[in-house]
């Protein structure tokens, strides 16, 4: 979990760089609006870190039925919570923004708001990623989850270059949304064969 963090980090550097060649506008805009992911990050963290516990000791105990409840369970709470943040979002951007930017500075806060309108639609998709991810790194099933974690990484990188530096802002917004839809779908995939190889295991 370091080393994913520590390229994780890195791929962020990669993003701020290219951000920076677009504008004072538009660093500040995405600086403010991403406080609003990093929380939701935060959030969905603490649900992987109890469903990865929970996992755990159920695995321990060969209580698998209660793993496959628990993960259903926690998708249905990540789900609805992501539910109320971008209904949220939508509604009160505009405050959440004014919160970090003056109220004077109408294109930052136009930019943030853009941001976050489409990029807290795809929150649930982030909250599917963390609850299967952190399930299987409970089974003991850690290697793939890890190396779909570094998949992300890479998909970061290359839409900063394919569509930060073409698209400028709209880039910006469509590049954290791309990495949690490639990784969740392909987590996703394997899934059902790494928990089933973990149970039979």
């Amino acid at each position: 979990m370091a080393f994913f963090q520590s390229l994780l980090s890195i791929s962020f550097l990669v993003v701020q760089s290219a951000l920076n060649t677009l504008g004072s506008d538009e660093v500040a805009a995405y600086t403010a609006a991403y406080k609003m992911d990093s929380m939701m990050m935060q959030i969905l963290s603490g649900f992987g870190t109890a469903i990865s516990t929970f996992t755990a000791q159920n695995y321990g105990h060969k209580a698998y039925n209660r793993i496959r409840k628990g993960a259903k369970e926690a998708l249905k709470i990540t789900v609805l919570l992501n539910l109320i943040v971008a209904i949220f979002a939508h509604f009160f951007g505009k405050e959440f923004m004014s919160l970090f930017v003056q109220n004077s500075e109408n294109r930052v806060i136009s930019l943030g708001i853009q941001y976050i309108s489409f990029t807290s639609l795809c929150y649930f998709i982030l909250g599917i990623n963390f609850v299967v991810r952190f399930v299987l790194t409970g089974v003991g099933e850690s290697s793939v989850p890890l190396g779909v974690g570094i998949l992300e990484i890479i998909v970061r990188c290359l839409g900063t270059y394919f569509l930060i530096y073409p698209l400028g802002f709209q880039g910006v917004i469509y590049v954290n949304p791309l990495c949690w839809l490639t990784s969740t779908f392909l987590i996703i995939c394997f899934y059902p064969y790494l928990l089933k190889k973990a149970f039979n295991d």
